[in-house]
């Protein structure tokens, strides 16, 4: 996301913050506008509604999460490791997002063509990002070469948005024993 100014970016993180704390309908723009040491009226001259800021934040909330992963994905690690730091991340990710998804998902009159347009692109790209990590695990000899890479980029993806998402979220927030999770990827849960 590319901003007009220093001052836009410091509106954009501060906004993200009170969305984050507050949620949407709790966020106040005399409160965003100060936490980004500025007057209510410049902050208006950046964003013509509170809707477009709590879009923007949350556009910028998902490329900064995106960015994130894309640094886990990179760390020079072998695939089961890789893998495992990857759901601590969107676990910690989506417990630290508690209030502004809860916004995002509660409210569908927040989620604009643009926001829905940038989250299924980012997915997108995500999708394959994780597809290159099975690849690398097959490389490595960890994942079986037969093993079909489109179920096991979407159970890894499934896993990270259902199963750590649902743990993050609320009050649940429990442990996650992320060695059992990989080691149910690769070994299956069939019998042979």
């Amino acid at each position: 996301m590319k901003f007009k100014n220093q001052r836009e970016l410091n509106i954009v993180e501060a906004a993200y913050e009170i969305f984050q704390i507050n949620g949407y309908h709790n966020a106040k723009m005399k409160t965003i506008a100060d936490k980004a040491g500025i007057g209510k009226g410049t902050l208006y001259e950046y964003f013509k509604s509170k809707k477009e800021l709590f879009e923007t934040s949350m556009i910028f909330s998902m490329e900064k999460g995106f960015e994130g992963i894309k640094e886990v994905l990179n760390l020079d690690l072998g695939f089961r490791e890789k893998v495992i730091e990857y759901f601590k991340y969107k676990k910690n990710y989506m417990k630290n997002q508690n209030t502004i998804f809860e916004s995002f998902f509660s409210n569908r009159e927040l989620i604009s063509d643009k926001v829905r347009d940038t989250f299924f692109c980012s997915m997108s790209n995500h999708y394959y990002d994780i597809m290159v990590i099975v690849e690398e695990g097959i490389k490595e000899g960890v994942v079986r070469e037969d093993a079909d890479k489109d179920i096991l980029t979407s159970c890894i993806l499934s896993i990270s948005n259902q199963h750590l998402g649902i743990n993050s979220l609320g009050d649940k927030n429990s442990e996650v024993d992320f060695e059992k999770i990989i080691d149910s990827l690769l070994e299956g849960f069939g019998r042979r």
